[in-house]
């Protein structure tokens, strides 16, 4: 496609309107038909039972799912890893056939977590049964082979004494790997983070030997109790490990934050720690924080259960909780009447949270997968699923999602396991979020050029050109227009009628790629008639209201001067747009 500075509203090309059926063609919480076989996938590797605990998207679109397979014939469990292309098959450039299977050096293994590298390595964390239990990490190569330059043959064990469990994995931006976990090393088991450098080597400047022990001070029963359960990364290198403690007779969430040379962030909580009780029966033990994750704002979502309810918290950045999530920070959910659980969180591009885990089925006691979604307040999205949560999704007595990620264009992935004939398989399901910003539309044919189009009140409609469309908008009275000169309409909206380059000669159907329709955080950058100058390599934003084009990165310096409430002089045809988000100043939301 041509730049657009060159393009003139005289090129033959024509503009679709969706009908308001169309709009919406991939509900929230639907699964996605383009993945696998009607949404789901499902991998056997010929085991007696397995499973994926953890799941990673490539910057390519593909999949990396890690976990476990038991193999009945010795008795072992081993780590197992599988990658599958974007539309949900096995990738055959990876291992066998997409999947392989690591024996780490013990009896029985457990992947828990899984990281990319920015030079495509994969790293699986997780447990291996010994003499006693330790830390095990797995490194491969972006071809499923083991990374021989990494530990001894791609492998790298850590041993704390009795027993110990690495949960989760993170790559910093250096390269060096941190591994969260808990272990059993004074009678009572603490939180546990380790690093390592890039070659699977303890990183000696860190903590005691690379190694880092937290507990929350002993029970009332004189033994401390602290496990630690999910790692996360903040933008500026500080560490969060989350989890569960022992406080005062009852469990608590519990969260950690760490400097990024591993000392406790006195800003964070009471001296780093912080814990978070929830009302339960009888001081029920089944309270803990089993995923965390850091929002765009710098908010700190955890999500776990209390007692037998799915539960959430959000806290701000210096750890206190949130007042403006749930009620004073805190949401439970009950699914079941019996028993919930959610072992992954994610945050969408929109803020809105996705959790994950299983629910029991009352009709025949049996866990069932568990897909829910909130609003950025913490209250159930209705607009998802059914009232805001999907259950059941393979369809199988025995299911459960373990994590799940949300891709760059907004497509929710889940992975767990599912009991299909008797053995458990990985098990994969992809949905639509509704606000998917690259999903594949179909558009109706509304006439060819010359024709006069009808559109009726009430119907919301997109405009694009080659694969980028405006967000919807929606009219308020019925509105005529001609297919004329390129355009479909005389440009009822400055700036959102754009060309649309992908159907030749003859109007028909076509895909796009869809910006989200999100709300944007601007940053004001001038006053109208103030000069403003975009340095080389910026990428940028132009929009009004909740409607904005897709990024837009230039090339060379460029100045603009502010005016007629215009950020510049509509230097790209049909981009530039009024910015009515910040009053009467003009500004521009910088990327």
């Amino acid at each position: 496609m041509q730049n657009l500075a060159k393009r003139t509203r005289t090129l033959m090309a024509l503009a679709l309107v969706l009908s308001p059926a169309m709009v919406k063609a991939q509900s929230d919480g639907t699964l996605d038909p383009s993945f696998g076989s009607g949404g789901i996938v499902t991998t056997d590797f010929a085991g007696a039972g397995d499973g994926a605990a953890a799941i990673a998207v490539q910057t390519d679109g593909k999949l990396v799912v890690a976990g476990n397979s038991f193999d009945s014939s010795f008795s072992t469990l081993n780590f197992a890893v599988a990658r599958y292309n974007s539309d949900g098959t096995l990738d055959a450039g990876f291992g066998t056939g997409g999947k392989v299977k690591t024996d780490v050096g013990g009896r029985f293994e457990a992947a828990r977590a899984v990281a990319l590298q920015g030079d495509g390595k994969i790293v699986v964390a997780g447990g291996t049964v010994n003499l006693f239990n330790d830390f095990a990490l797995v490194r491969y190569n972006s071809n499923g082979t083991l990374d021989t330059s990494f530990g001894t043959g791609g492998k790298v064990l850590t041993a704390f004494g009795v027993s110990a469990q690495a949960d989760s994995v993170a790559v910093q931006s250096d390269g060096k790997i941190v591994v969260g976990g808990y272990a059993n090393i004074d009678g009572g088991y603490n939180f546990e983070l380790v690093r390592y450098n890039s070659d699977g080597t303890l990183d000696n400047g860190f903590g005691t030997g690379g190694k880092l022990t937290t507990d929350f001070g002993l029970s009332t029963q004189g033994f401390s109790f602290a496990q630690a359960n999910s790692l996360a990364l903040q933008k500026d290198g500080k560490i969060i490990l989350a989890g569960q403690a022992f406080i005062g007779g009852a469990y608590n969430f519990a969260l950690v934050r760490y400097n990024s040379n591993g000392t406790l962030d006195a800003g964070f909580g009471t001296g780093g720690r912080l814990t978070t009780p929830f009302a339960t029966p009888n001081n029920s033990s089944n309270v803990s924080a089993e995923s965390v994750a850091v929002q765009q704002d710098g908010k700190i979502v955890a999500a776990g259960l209390a007692a037998f309810d799915v539960a959430l918290a959000r806290y701000t950045s210096d750890g206190t909780l949130d007042p403006s999530f749930g009620t004073g920070g805190r949401v439970t959910t009950s699914i079941s009447p019996s028993y919930d659980q959610t072992f992954s969180v994610a945050v969408q591009p929109d803020g809105k949270i996705v959790a994950a885990g299983r629910t029991v089925t009352l009709s025949d006691g049996n866990f069932h997968s568990l897909l829910l979604r909130y609003n950025s307040n913490g209250v159930l999205d209705t607009a998802f699923g059914a009232g805001g949560n999907v259950t059941n999704i393979f369809g199988v007595a025995n299911e459960a999602v373990s994590s799940i990620a949300v891709q760059p264009d907004g497509k929710i992935v889940a992975a767990g396991g599912a009991n299909f004939n008797g053995n458990s398989d990985f098990a994969l399901a992809r949905f639509n979020s509704g606000n998917d910003s690259n999903a594949t539309q179909q558009f109706t044919k509304v006439g060819n050029e010359g024709d006069v189009i009808n559109v009726p009140a009430g119907t919301t409609v997109r405009y694009g050109f080659g694969s980028n469309f405006s967000a919807p908008i929606t009219f308020q009275a019925a509105t005529t227009f001609t297919a004329n000169n390129a355009f479909f309409g005389s440009d009822p909206f400055p700036g959102q009628v754009k060309e649309v380059d992908a159907l030749g000669s003859g109007a028909g159907t076509t895909t796009g790629i869809v910006p989200p329709p999100a709300t944007q955080q601007f940053t004001k950058v001038a006053n109208e008639g103030d000069v403003i100058t975009v340095p080389a390599g910026t990428t940028v934003r132009y929009g009004f209201g909740s409607s904005f084009t897709a990024p837009i990165t230039f090339q060379a310096a460029t100045t603009f001067t502010a005016t007629n409430a215009f950020f510049g002089g509509d230097p790209f045809p049909g981009q530039v747009k009024e910015v009515d988000a910040l009053g009467s100043g003009a500004g521009v939301q910088l990327h």
